[in-house]
C-alpha cells in the first residue's frame, strides 16, 4: 500500500482540483495499443517460449519496463493470493468470462458475466475506443476469431448478452465509428477455408453482409424496401463513410503497405477462427495471419495525425485451451507473439516510444495449465523443457477458465501510470494490478478523471498528475518467482543514491550482498536495469530450494520482500 506521504499528496491534489474546478490536461500518448491473448496465463507463455526459443521468458515483451500480474475477477468477486497458492483447486472457481473481462478492460468498470459494454445494472457505459474517437483518433479492433465475439465486441458494442452475435455485429458495422474492424465470421466459408453456406449471425445478418459486399452505405435490414439504417459519418462531414470490405489473404497483405482506404472491414475466408478450428494438421493457406492483419490495420490507422487506438486479440488461445490442445495453443500464441513483434517494429520504424504505449496481457486464464506433476496438493511444477521445436511437457488441470493472475506488460509513453496501480502483492507473482485498473488507466491516459463503480479508495486524478508523482523509491517483486537458477530484482529511485541489496535465509543469515553502486533517479525494471542474482551465495555455490528474503538499502529507504528458489 502507498505510504502516508503519497496519500497526503493525492489528497492535496484532489482538494486543489475541487477548489479551482479545473482539471489539469497534460497530453497523454498519441497512440494506444492494447494486445490481449485470450485465455493466456503465465504457463501458456512459458510453454510457447520454450517451444519457440528453448527457454522461458524469451518473448519481446519480457524486455518491457513494466511487468506485473493482473487479477480478472468479475463484479462481486475477489482474488485471494494466500488461498490461490494454498489450495490447488481454489482458482477453479470465481473466474470471469471474456465478455465481462473485455468490458472491464475497455471501461474500467467491473460487471457481470456475458456483459458487452454494460455495467452491473445493465446500462451502457462508454469504452476507451469511443473516448479515443472523441479525441479525433483513428480506432480499430482486430481478432483471430469472430469480430463480434466477446473480446473485440467489449471494446466497441453495448449489449446485455455476448450471445446476441447478430445484434452486436450489426451495431459494430452500422452504429459505431471505428475505422478498422478485422476478424472472422465469413458466412461463405467453413473453418477449413473452403466455400460453404455458413451462418450470417457473426456479420450482422444476410442483409448486412450483402450490403458490405456491394459497398452499400444504406441498409434495408428487414427486406421491406425501405432503408432501416446507414453506416456512420465518422469524420463528421455530413456523408456516411462506407466500409471497404476485404476477404482474400492477398488483400490483407497488400494493405500492409502503401495507400489505404479510410475505413476497412476485413473478414478472412474462414468462418470462426483463422486456424484453430481447422480439421487438418496443415494450415489454412487462404487466410492472413494475425500478424499480417496487425500490420494492415496499423497501416490504415496511422494516417490520422491525432494518433490511434487499436485493440488486437489473439482469440483462439482460449479456444485451444478449452480443448486442452497443447500444440494448437502454442500455434495460436506464436501468431500472437509475432503480432506483438510487428507492433514493436511499427513503433520503432513509424512512431516512437515517446508517443506510443503498448500494453500486452490476457483476459483470463483458460485450462489451468501447469507443468507435469502439479497438484492436487499445493504444488505447481514448471513446464518441462524438451528443447526448441519440441512440444514441452505440460499438464491441463481444467477445461474452463480460472481465477488465476495473468501476466501484464507495458512499454512506452504513459506506462509509468501502472506504478500507481500496482499496490497489491501476490506471494508468487509479486505486485499486481486489477483489470478494472487497466480500463481506468486507459481513460486517464486520455486525461479523463475516472472513479470506478467499485473504487479501491484511489482518488480521481489525471494522467498528468499521476505521472508527476509516480517516481517514488520502491522495492518491487523479483521475477521470475519462483525461480531457478536466476532472478531479477526491480526497484525505483526518486533521487540519486547508493543501492545495496542483501539476500537473507529464513534464519536471518546473510546469503549474498549485491552492491549496485550509485544510481540516478529512475525505474530499474527490465533485465538490463534491475539487480541480478544468479542464485548463488558469496562463495559462488548454488543456494538450496526454499524461501529467502531480500532487502534494499538506499538513502533514507529500506524495504524487504520474499522470494522462492525452486531447484
Amino acid at each position: 500500500m502507498r505510504n502516508l506521504r503519497n496519500t497526503l499528496i493525492f489528497a492535496i491534489v484532489a482538494l486543489l482540483i475541487l477548489a479551482s474546478n479545473v482539471v489539469s490536461a497534460d497530453e497523454g500518448p498519441k497512440n494506444i495499443i492494447v494486445m490481449i491473448s485470450d485465455g493466456c496465463g503465465y504457463y501458456h507463455i512459458e510453454a510457447t517460449s520454450i517451444y519457440q526459443h528453448g527457454k522461458p521468458d524469451a518473448q519481446i515483451y519480457h524486455q518491457f519496463r513494466i511487468q506485473y500480474g493482473m487479477s480478472t475477477y468479475m463484479s462481486g468477486g475477489r482474488y485471494d493470493p494466500e488461498q490461490a497458492w494454498g489450495n490447488f483447486n481454489h482458482v477453479k472457481s470465481g473466474s470471469t468470462d471474456s465478455a465481462a473481462a473485455a468490458t472491464t478492460m475497455a471501461t474500467g468498470v467491473k460487471t457481470y458475466s456475458g456483459a458487452i459494454g454494460m455495467d452491473p445494472s445493465r446500462q451502457p457505459i462508454k469504452n476507451a475506443t469511443e473516448r479515443a474517437k472523441e479525441l479525433g483518433k483513428a480506432t480499430g479492433i482486430i481478432s483471430s476469431v469472430e469480430f463480434a465475439h466477446a473480446t473485440p465486441a467489449g471494446f466497441v458494442a453495448h449489449n446485455t448478452s455476448r450471445n446476441n452475435y447478430e445484434q452486436i455485429a450489426r451495431e459494430m458495422i452500422l452504429d459505431s465509428k471505428v475505422d478498422v474492424i478485422m476478424g472472422c465470421g465469413n458466412p461463405t466459408f467453413n473453418n477449413n477455408g473452403k466455400p460453404a453456406n455458413s451462418t450470417y449471425q457473426y456479420v450482422g445478418g444476410k442483409a448486412v453482409w450483402d450490403g458490405l459486399v456491394a459497398g452499400a452505405v444504406d441498409f434495408d435490414l428487414n427486406g421491406d424496401g425501405t432503408i432501416d439504417n446507414s453506416v456512420e459519418d465518422i469524420d463528421e462531414d455530413g456523408i456516411s463513410d462506407r466500409w471497404t470490405l476485404i476477404q482474400e489473404a492477398s488483400e490483407f497483405r497488400d494493405m500492409m503497405n502503401g495507400a489505404t482506404p479510410s475505413r476497412v472491414i476485413g473478414i478472412p475466408q474462414t468462418h470462426t477462427t483463422l486456424q484453430q478450428k481447422r480439421s487438418s494438421s496443415a494450415f489454412n493457406t487462404n487466410v492472413p495471419t494475425l500478424e499480417e492483419m496487425t500490420k494492415a490495420a496499423l497501416n490504415v490507422l496511422d494516417n490520422d495525425p491525432d494518433g490511434l487506438f487499436l485493440m488486437i486479440e489473439g482469440g483462439a488461445i482460449d479456444w485451444a485451451s478449452h480443448d486442452n490442445s497443447s500444440m494448437r495453443m502454442i500455434e495460436e500464441e506464436i501468431d500472437f507473439n509475432n503480432s506483438v513483434e510487428a507492433v514493436v517494429d511499427w513503433v520503432n520504424m513509424n512512431s516512437s516510444w515517446d508517443e506510443t504505449i503498448l500494453i500486452v496481457t490476457g483476459d483470463h486464464e483458460t485450462g489451468y495449465l501447469t507443468g507435469p506433476g502439479s497438484g492436487p496438493g499445493a504444488n505447481w511444477e514448471p513446464i518441462e523443457n524438451k528443447g526448441a521445436g519440441q512440444l514441452p511437457g505440460m499438464k491441463w488441470n481444467s477445461g474452463s477458465h480460472t481465477n488465476s493472475l495473468l501476466p501484464f506488460f507495458a512499454e512506452g509513453f504513459g506506462s509509468d501510470i501502472f506504478l500507481y496501480y500496482a499496490d497489491e502483492s501476490d506471494p508468487v507473482r509479486g505486485q499486481y494490478i486489477d483489470n478494472a485498473e487497466l480500463g481506468q488507466a486507459l481513460f486517464r491516459l486520455m486525461d479523463i478523471p475516472f472513479v470506478a463503480v467499485q473504487p479501491k479508495g484511489k482518488l480521481p486524478v489525471t494522467f498528468g498528475e499521476i505521472r508527476q508523482r509516480a517516481l517514488q523509491t520502491a522495492l518491487l517483486q523479483n521475477y521470475p518467482n519462483p525461480f531457478n537458477p536466476e532472478t531479477w530484482i526491480p526497484f525505483v529511485l526518486e533521487e540519486t543514491a547508493d543501492v545495496e541489496i542483501r539476500i537473507y535465509s529464513t534464519a536471518g543469515a546473510l546469503v549474498r550482498t549485491l552492491w549496485l553502486g550509485e544510481r540516478v533517479p529512475g525505474e530499474y525494471l527490465s533485465r538490463n536495469q534491475a539487480a541480478y542474482w544468479d542464485g548463488s551465495n558469496e562463495a559462488g555455490e548454488p543456494v538450496a530450494s526454499g524461501l529467502y528474503f531480500y532487502n534494499i538499502q538506499t538513502r533514507g529507504y529500506s524495504a524487504i520482500k520474499k522470494m522462492i528458489v525452486v531447484r
